[in-house]
């Protein structure tokens, strides 16, 4: 070899780690329109409480934009820790919104964001498990359980339990426009208001 010549190391395919950066696909991704509309201002930065709190770039509206921007042009990996961190740090207060002189609808944004991280994380058998018992319980059936409330209320008031108001009346006006709302629809004719 020859003094000052360098010798230069390329990286061969076979022993880079290649894998394919996941960008958004599928159901909900963010706009790409929304996102081109930042102008990078830093408008949003003193309204935003988690950059205030951290002090952090990424942890601002901007920053965050950058950043689905990075996986909306496959340059930074969907479940990447950092981006996950970000989305799920922000409190989507939208504090930023009324700010920006752009009219950046950040929300949305967020919101897509979040809902493309849940649609490719696999989360582990317990996690899933956990959400869908709790979840499911919470917000599943809504319908039902109303119907099962105002059922629980009806017959409380029927057997004049003495925390509700039956004696003033009140009671029966309120069977009364839950009649009237159809919200008694499966009990139709069995629900008589004097």
């Amino acid at each position: 070899m020859q003094e000052g010549c360098r010798v230069s190391r390329v990286a061969i395919a076979e022993h880079a780690d290649l894998r394919r950066l996941g960008g958004f696909s599928g159901h909900d991704i963010p706009d790409p329109d929304l996102l081109k509309a930042c102008v990078h201002c830093g408008m949003c930065l003193s309204s935003c409480p988690t950059y205030r709190l951290t002090g952090q770039e990424m942890s601002s509206p901007r920053g965050r934009l950058w950043m689905m921007s990075a996986v909306a042009e496959n340059r930074l990996d969907l479940l990447d820790p950092a981006f996950t961190e970000q989305m799920y740090q922000c409190l989507n207060c939208r504090a930023c919104e009324a700010v920006c002189p752009s009219g950046v609808q950040y929300g949305p944004l967020v919101e897509a964001s979040r809902a493309q991280i849940e649609q490719h994380q696999k989360r582990p058998v317990q996690q899933r498990a956990l959400r869908r018992v709790a979840l499911g319980w919470l917000f599943g059936e809504l319908q039902m359980k109303s119907r099962l409330a105002f059922l629980g209320l009806w017959l409380a008031g029927c057997f004049g339990l003495p925390f509700l108001p039956y004696g003033a009346g009140l009671f029966s006006s309120f069977v009364a426009v839950l009649d009237i709302a159809l919200v008694f629809a499966v009990f139709k004719g069995d629900v008589r208001i004097n």
